[in-house]
């Protein structure tokens, strides 16, 4: 395990509540993953899982950028096993996250045990249309950067308002199958709609 986790993932994972989902990045690798501590390790275990992610960005209505990553693993649970990461891209640490992602072939997925003595690995596969993807979204923050409004510079509460708006635009939808509607387009400054 102190190979794959970097020490600052390590004491992340083991402050956040179980199965909380967080991205970080693998220490040998260099590789951005997915990771979580699980009382009920051993169901990934099992034959027949299939696990999916889906990368999507969105600018809320004041600006504010909201970067999300949708996980999914089907097999021998009950219901599908679905979460959720919401990035905030005003934070550095974010976008050395993202960079991986345009780049990797493969999104690891890092399940623990409560104590981050055992772990289980799975994956989920990183196409190539989600690279590009993943570099679109990448030049698209760049880009807002670039117009002067520092990334870093805007208080928690805004993303946490933009994050909430993403929430209520897409309720009720099935994140790994997001598209956009017929009624929104892809304008320039992406406003209220999501990257795919």
């Amino acid at each position: 395990m102190s190979s794959v986790l970097r020490a600052r993932d390590k004491e992340a994972l083991l402050r956040a509540p179980l199965a909380t989902l967080q991205l970080i990045k693998l220490a040998a690798t260099e590789e951005t993953a997915l990771a979580m501590r699980t009382a009920d390790l051993f169901s990934f275990r099992r034959p027949g899982i299939s696990v999916s992610a889906q990368l999507l960005g969105y600018q809320a209505k004041e600006g504010v950028w909201v970067v999300a990553v949708h996980f999914c693993a089907l097999g021998s649970f009950s219901t599908p096993l679905t979460g959720i990461v919401y990035l905030n891209p005003q934070e550095p640490r974010v976008l050395e996250l993202l960079y991986p992602l345009a780049r990797q072939e493969r999104l690891p997925l890092l399940l623990f045990s409560p104590q981050l003595k055992i772990t289980i690995r799975q994956q989920a596969p990183w196409s190539v249309q989600q690279r590009q993807e993943a570099r679109l979204l990448l030049a698209h923050l760049r880009h807002y950067a670039g117009e002067g409004v520092s990334l870093t510079s805007m208080q928690g509460a805004e993303f946490e308002r933009a994050r909430q708006e993403f929430e209520r635009v897409y309720a009720g939808k099935s994140a790994p199958s997001l598209t956009l509607s017929s009624s929104q387009t892809l304008l320039s400054s992406f406003r209220g709609v999501v990257l795919e």
